[in-house]
């Protein structure tokens, strides 16, 4: 099977199908195997988010039988939260999709494994998702007032003394930040606008692990918000929402927003001042674009199409904001 799948990758075929594979273990075993005889990277589309653990992890464990290596996988999940609910998406959701995305952006991923709303969502383009992160350099220049602007921007809370991933706090000339991929927190120290110093440190014991040239620190989601932004939101929703039936629930908003605050929500309606016009796709380069159980997932596609419609038109004739499924999604078609 996999000589006949090398050959006919090698000659350019456009679309192959495989059965008589059942199991997430058995597939994943093709997977890791077809990863490392082709040496092409892969994108892996599966039903739900509720499957990309153990598909992650089963890729990973027979990557390292068959090709003797790691292999970084990367899990891309998507929104499971109703857009028109009023409710946020769950933060640690928003947190792996960042991640994901921004490692994806910098050229990491062997193999990404995706669910397929997550194919469908728009986002943020990758040049856009890059530069929400930060390089952080011994001996670099960096205003430390821009750093703490961006890291705020980009999800990080500002807590002293940090306790977790997606914290950092700031004490005159240093500046202590928790990436959401770092097993411990980084303490930056700087003079002037250099970055003096990079050190990892114990967050119980406050003491220095060991220094660093260089850190990389991932954003926290994939919109950059600042209170300018959220002041812009306000000003074009209230022309958009004109309509009396919507007062109520608009001011809800805007009276928040006007403030530079943010509400339940936002993520789904910022797009009406800043349009997300990236794709998944455009984080993939030349990668094999493997869909599991292809009729399962166009019939779960058509149901969510469904659902969201019929969300979206009863938020708008009970007079709720919201915006229409195709600034948030792309169509099937569009997508096929």
């Amino acid at each position: 099977m996999f000589d006949d799948l090398k050959t006919q990758i090698k000659s350019g075929a456009r679309v192959l199908n495989v059965s008589g594979l059942t199991s997430i273990s058995a597939k994943a075993y093709a997977i890791a195997r077809l990863r490392a005889e082709t040496g092409k990277r892969i994108a892996l589309i599966t039903s739900s988010n509720s499957e990309l653990e153990n598909w992650s992890a089963d890729i990973a464990f027979f990557s390292r039988l068959v090709g003797g290596s790691e292999t970084e996988v990367i899990a891309l999940p998507s929104f499971e939260a109703d857009p028109y609910s009023g409710v946020s998406p769950h933060a640690e959701t928003q947190e792996l999709r960042a991640l994901a995305l921004w490692r994806l952006a910098k050229g990491g991923g062997d193999v990404v494994v995706m669910s397929a709303r997550s194919v469908f969502q728009r986002t943020v383009e990758p040049k856009e998702m890059r530069a929400m992160g930060a390089d952080i350099v011994r001996d670099r220049d960096i205003p430390p007032e821009k750093l703490t602007e961006q890291l705020a921007a980009v999800g990080y809370r500002r807590e002293d003394p940090i306790l977790g991933p997606g914290q950092f706090s700031v004490r005159g000339g240093i500046v202590d930040v928790w990436p959401p991929d770092a097993a411990s927190p980084y303490r930056i120290e700087f003079f002037g606008d250099t970055v003096d110093s990079i050190r990892v440190f114990d967050p119980q014991t406050q003491l220095s692990i060991e220094q660093v040239k260089a850190s990389l620190i991932a954003p926290m989601r994939e919109q950059r918000l600042s209170p300018a932004d959220m002041k812009d939101w306000a000003f074009f929703a209230e022309e958009r929402f004109a309509n009396e039936k919507f007062r109520r629930n608009l001011k809800d908003r805007t009276d928040l927003a006007a403030d530079g605050e943010t509400y339940s929500g936002w993520e789904f309606l910022l797009p009406l001042s800043r349009p997300l016009t990236g794709s998944v796709f455009e984080f993939l380069d030349d990668h094999l674009l493997v869909i599991d159980e292809p009729a399962e997932i166009e019939q779960n596609i058509v149901s969510l199409f469904d659902h969201l419609e019929r969300s979206y038109r009863a938020v708008a004739e009970g007079g709720d904001i919201g915006l229409p499924v195709e600034e948030l999604f792309f169509d099937a078609e569009a997508v096929r």
